[in-house]
């Protein structure tokens, strides 16, 4: 056990790239499960806003509620999906108040 703990690793190293923008928050649905569960801690980055990319996970505000989804942008039109199958993908009409707050880069929750 000696061994295990000789090296001590600091979390913070090796989880937060941008440390003075990454904040943190909590799953609070299981719209994202079985990747995300309700409870875990995402970890979020606002700098990386622009880096977006299909298939990234993201925490975005759309008519003033916040959800956290993947991010899919085809011929100009973003839909965002849940990975539970209860939920059917959202497609962002240009009507809607809609912006990404954040995206998502690290995932921390409890396995048992």
């Amino acid at each position: 056990a000696d061994d295990f703990f000789r090296d001590a690793l600091n979390l913070g190293d090796i989880l937060l790239k941008n440390p003075n923008s990454t904040y943190y928050g909590y799953a609070w649905s299981d719209s994202m499960e079985p990747l995300i569960y309700e409870g875990a801690m995402i970890l979020i980055d606002v700098s990386q806003i622009d880096m977006v990319r299909n298939g990234n996970y993201v925490v975005a505000e759309l008519e003033g509620d916040l959800c956290i989804k993947q991010f899919w942008k085809e011929n100009g039109v973003v839909t965002l999906h849940s990975l539970n199958k209860k939920y059917p993908p959202v497609v962002v009409e240009e009507w809607m108040r809609f912006r990404i707050k954040g995206k998502i880069t690290n995932i921390i929750q409890n396995l048992c």
